[in-house]
């Protein structure tokens, strides 16, 4: 039996300290949201690679130093695919692709202090980088949230 399909994210962080984040229009809530850079491995394909892969793709820099942060299922009572969430710290220049004409992904830096501020007032609905801003403050890659 093969492995379930797994999704990934990639929590960014500038050389100056600042998140890097994606910022997309999502169709079923009608809106564009803050997001990570991220997606679903293809049959076979390592999650770390396909993190890679993805982020350079959606952001056109490609993660030198990608750390895992935590795996979790988002809804384990109705799918058993597994979220898998990194870091990164340092890029180098990459290649974007855009070959999806029904996703537009733009690419997002700020504070770490704005984006704490944005959750406070709501604007952060996207569970994956809830968690993931949770758990890199826990490991210590950034600073605790107030």
């Amino acid at each position: 039996m093969s492995p379930p399909p797994c999704g990934f994210a990639v929590l960014g962080l500038t050389e100056d300290g600042m998140l890097r984040l994606a910022r997309e229009y999502r169709y079923p809530v009608g809106t564009w949201i803050y997001d990570l850079p991220g997606g679903a491995a293809n049959s076979g394909e390592d999650p770390a690679d396909a993190a890679r892969r993805e982020y350079e793709e959606e952001t056109g820099l490609r993660p030198i130093d990608l750390v895992h942060l935590h795996t979790f299922y988002q809804n384990p009572s109705r799918s058993p695919t597994p979220i898998h969430l990194y870091f990164c710290r340092s890029v180098t220049a990459g290649t974007p692709i855009d070959d999806d004409p029904q996703e537009e992904v733009r690419t997002v830096e700020m504070s770490v202090s704005a984006f704490d501020e944005l959750i406070s007032t709501g604007e952060i609905v996207d569970p994956v980088l809830l968690i993931s801003r949770l758990i890199a403050a826990q490991k210590g890659f950034l600073p605790e949230i107030c």
